[in-house]
């Protein structure tokens, strides 16, 4: 009987190493996939945070654009009024 104890001790022992190992390979899948989970998450945040850039710039470019046209328009609306007062001092001289 010691000899069939030892040997069922044994298979025990073995087998308990052996769902130990799958347990640790579980596990460092596990880790892994987290791993890869956070490294995607990061990959898009410095997506985002590069689209966000970019709209920034655009958003300005298209503030300073608008600024120079409305600067334009009232450029030329000043430059319209002036023309119609010195037109219309013309025309007065001549009535």
């Amino acid at each position: 009987k010691s000899n069939e104890e030892r040997i069922r001790t044994e298979e025990q022992e073995q087998k308990l190493r052996t769902e130990e190992q799958i347990l640790r390979t579980e596990e460092q899948e596990q880790k892994l996939r987290i791993v890869e989970r956070e490294e995607r998450i990061r990959i898009e945040e410095l997506r985002i945070d590069e689209q966000k850039r970019k709209d920034e710039f655009e958003l300005e470019k298209l503030r300073i654009q608008a600024q120079s046209n409305l600067g334009a328009a009232t450029y030329e609306g000043s430059n319209t009024k002036f023309l119609v007062k010195e037109v219309s001092k013309c025309i007065h001289r001549f009535d």
